[in-house]
């Protein structure tokens, strides 16, 4: 290039991090800006993280927006570097902040999703926006306490991680094993570390060594160094455990899925509250203050999601559920049609004159049977349906076992309420279909309910649980590494936020 071109300066790290980057850093922002200010309503996730390598502390702020063609978007709007001490009061500063920059008004936020944590609810109450608890989160809480924090559970876990920890560090422990499995003609699985923070990693770690118990009785007689032993009973109260849990982890993986929506969660808590209730579970002897526990641990932590009538309405504006969770309720609950729709009558009273009538033009409402279906999504349940780690009925399986699709209700007298009324009415007269994907559904047929329509847009652009931030914290974990540890935590915002969302934007900026 010197011979070529002797004025040509070949372009050099600074000039990449200096100029380049921060150029399309603050193209791709401007994108996301303009998506965040066509929007009529979205939701947030927050989360903070504090990188293994590099010791610095990170904010991030996601946004999940619905257009008002109800298309779908999940942006990253920061990834900020957050070096003060985490208090309310700071992260209430760094929130703030964000929604200046992005120029989003708060009567557009519909929740923002976080941990439990005190000093993330806290600063939330204090921005006056309203705060979703992360469903998944909450979840760990009802496990960690009603099972893994139980002495008898507990003693029992502190035996396998050991296992674990033994086999992980001993390159003969891995060869010894693998042996036992070649013998005994199993699959050569190996075996799973559990993560702390992940509630479902001590649950896979449970179900590999049920699925290897054969091997790993004869590894345990075999290895000198490691002086550990799993009774008879153990291996039963593993087994029950992993049969326990199960249906659980189904809800984990579902609420993980990228398009979940906080219309799932309703439904997914009464599952688990019939689950519990089943007969069978009587049959295990051996953890029934375990099951006991559960049970009261999930009303004192679910109540919260029950009582939030926000959630109710995007369980009912969702098209693959509306009333179908609450047939076993009592007629007088909250769950009525009455109830549900004097609740959007308030909904929209206060936010339906927010949104530009112009964006859901209103039509002569067609009848039922004109009712456009034809563009159906894939059921959201699809690729995590999977049979239970011991074969059992999947928890999707279960839900519809427990909840049929509910009759069409068909109004034969017309009355003179409000148009949403009639909407309501005409809503409720098509059958819910679970394969449907609601977004696509509404997209279909905004113009036969203009009203229910600007409700959905509003109540069905919320995630369940903050798993966003999640995912963009272990993009920064791939960012910043070892190898990286001096990254400027400017730099590695920068790099988190383009990894998302380029993607998402095409590429294109």
């Amino acid at each position: 290039m010197n011979k070529a071109v002797p004025k040509y300066t070949i372009p050099g790290r600074d000039y990449f991090t200096t100029k380049i980057m921060p150029d399309i850093y603050e193209r791709v922002q401007n994108k996301v800006k303009i998506l965040a200010k066509s929007a009529n309503n979205m939701s947030l996730t927050t989360d903070i993280w504090k990188s293994k390598h590099s010791e610095e502390s990170f904010i991030s702020l996601t946004g999940h927006i619905l257009s008002t063609d109800f298309e779908h978007h999940t942006v990253v709007l920061r990834s900020q570097h957050f070096p003060d001490c985490h208090t309310a009061l700071n992260i209430t500063t760094m929130i703030n902040k964000a929604l200046i920059m992005y120029e989003i008004p708060k009567h557009k936020i519909h929740f923002i999703c976080s941990d439990n944590a005190a000093n993330m609810t806290s600063s939330l109450n204090t921005i006056g926006v309203t705060h979703l608890p992360c469903f998944l989160h909450t979840l760990q809480l009802v496990i960690n306490k009603s099972i893994f924090e139980q002495p008898g559970v507990n003693s029992l876990l502190i035996k396998c991680k050991t296992i674990v920890t033994y086999y992980k560090k001993s390159p003969e422990a891995k060869e010894k094993y693998r042996n036992i499995q070649i013998d005994l003609g199993m699959d050569q699985h190996k075996l799973i570390q559990d993560i702390a923070i992940r509630w479902n990693s001590t649950f896979n770690m449970l179900v590999r060594m049920v699925q290897d118990k054969d091997a790993l009785v004869l590894f345990l007689s075999n290895a000198t160094k490691l002086d550990v032993t799993i009774r008879a009973d153990e291996w039963t109260k593993m087994a029950n455990l992993v049969q326990i849990l199960g249906k659980f982890n189904e809800i984990t993986n579902i609420l993980s899925y990228r398009q979940a929506n906080s219309s799932e969660i309703l439904g997914n808590v009464e599952g688990l509250k019939l689950y519990m209730e089943q007969n069978w579970m009587s049959n295990f002897v051996n953890l029934r203050q375990t099951v006991n526990e559960i049970k009261a641990q999930m009303k004192q932590y679910f109540q919260r999601f029950e009582d939030n009538t926000a959630l109710i309405c995007a369980t009912f504006l969702d098209p693959r559920y509306k009333l179908r969770w609450w047939q076993k309720k009592p007629s007088d609950s909250q769950y009525n049609i009455e109830s549900i729709t004097d609740l959007l009558f308030e909904a929209y009273s206060t936010h339906g004159h927010l949104c530009p009538r112009n964006e859901i033009d209103a039509v002569s409402a067609p009848a039922p049977n004109e009712v456009r279906t034809e563009e159906e999504g894939v059921n959201m349940f699809d690729g995590f349906s999977n049979r239970g780690a011991l074969g059992e009925q999947s928890f999707n399986e279960f839900l519809t076992s427990q909840f049929p699709q509910s009759q069409p209700i068909r109004q034969t007298q017309v009355t003179e309420k409000q148009l949403i009324t009639n909407e309501v009415s005409r809503y409720l007269e098509i059958p819910e279909n679970e394969k449907l994907n609601p977004y696509v559904w509404w997209r279909s047929n905004k113009a036969l309910y203009p009203k229910l329509a600007i409700l959905a847009n509003k109540f069905l652009c919320s995630p369940p649980s903050s798993v966003e931030s999640e995912r963009l914290f272990s993009i920064g974990g791939n960012i910043i590494t070892a190898k990286r540890n001096r990254l400027k935590p400017e730099n590695g915002e920068m790099l988190m936020s383009l990894a998302h969302n380029l993607k998402h934007l095409g590429f294109e900026y």
